[in-house]
């Protein structure tokens, strides 16, 4: 009994020792304690927050041409997660022997986007145009159209900014979207790259 009764002691005395080796000064008990993350933008000013940039899409073929812009600004939340906006311009170009056809659409965006790691992006974009109507035969009709895109891309710069490679995905795919221009052997599915700022 007496065994007994000294072996409790001493796995009780070793376990409240371990226990305060784990305490911190008020304490509580640090084992599982993660330290918090601290936003190191909280309280920064408005220009540490912003940035500024741009994206090109471009397309060609045997009679095609596609080019588009779209500068933007954005603000960050955090150092990885931030929105922003901007205006669009693209223009399409067809031209052979027996047809032509010229079409252009304007219009802009918002979006919002994660930065993963060293290298990686994740956005997601909300754009609307005014574009050609293709569902009618009345040449010169425009549409509102609206397109919700899905991106992940690739990053590669420093802390005063980086260019940018994003795969979207045009979740809407509208017969009127101009981003069908770009899309891949028909799929809703497009590259487009760019530079980003950091002011």
């Amino acid at each position: 009994m007496k065994t007994l009764l000294l072996c409790f002691l001493v796995v009780f005395t070793a376990s409240n020792i371990s226990a305060q080796d784990n305490e911190g000064d008020d304490g509580v008990d640090t084992r599982n304690v993660r330290p918090a993350k601290i936003n190191p933008l909280k309280g920064a000013p408005l220009r540490d927050r912003l940035y500024v940039g741009g994206d090109l899409n471009f397309n060609y073929g045997r009679n095609f041409l596609f080019f588009g812009f779209s500068p933007f600004v954005g603000y960050k939340i955090t150092e990885d997660f931030s929105f922003g906006a901007g205006p669009k311009y693209q223009i399409y170009n067809y031209n052979d022997p027996s047809f032509s056809y010229k079409d252009d659409a304007y219009g802009g965006s918002i979006f919002t986007r994660y930065l993963i790691g060293e290298w990686g992006i994740v956005q997601a974009e909300a754009e609307i145009f005014n574009a050609t109507n293709n569902s009618v035969f009345i040449q010169g009709d425009r549409a509102t159209v609206g397109t919700l895109l899905g991106c992940i891309g690739y990053r590669q710069g420093s802390e005063q900014g980086y260019y940018q490679v994003l795969l979207c995905y045009d979740l809407v795919d509208d017969s009127n979207s101009p981003n069908r221009y770009m899309y891949m052997a028909g799929i809703p599915l497009f590259i487009r790259g760019g530079l980003v700022i950091n002011l």
